[in-house]
């Protein structure tokens, strides 16, 4: 799809028009990439080019709307609704709580 010796090199900047083209064709209703630097780099570009916004360090999916990240270096999960209109509830699903003795 993209042999073109302007892509060389996995930059985010050559990389997102192709990305963005690929959306246009084909309608995705999700793009997903690794939580990488590279993923960390590209996504919020293509995401900025289509007028929405990312949700980063996902570790589930439970449904086409509905992602869980962790928050608190992992201590509390957060489920995370997407609407229609792009607003997002963010709900605490339960705190791990840790005693010594």
């Amino acid at each position: 799809m993209a042999d073109n010796a302007a892509f060389e090199g996995f930059l985010p900047e050559r990389l997102t028009p192709i990305i963005l083209a690929a959306q246009k064709q084909f309608n995705f209703t999700h793009i997903v990439a690794g939580a990488t630097a590279f993923g960390k780099g590209l996504l919020p570009r293509v995401a900025a080019k289509l007028d929405v916004s990312p949700i980063s360090d996902v570790i589930d999916i439970k449904d086409q709307e509905t992602f869980v990240r962790t928050i608190y270096a992992g201590i509390i999960e957060l489920h995370i609704l997407v609407c229609k209109y792009g607003f997002r509830f963010l709900l605490h699903s339960y705190i791990l709580l840790f005693f010594y003795s």
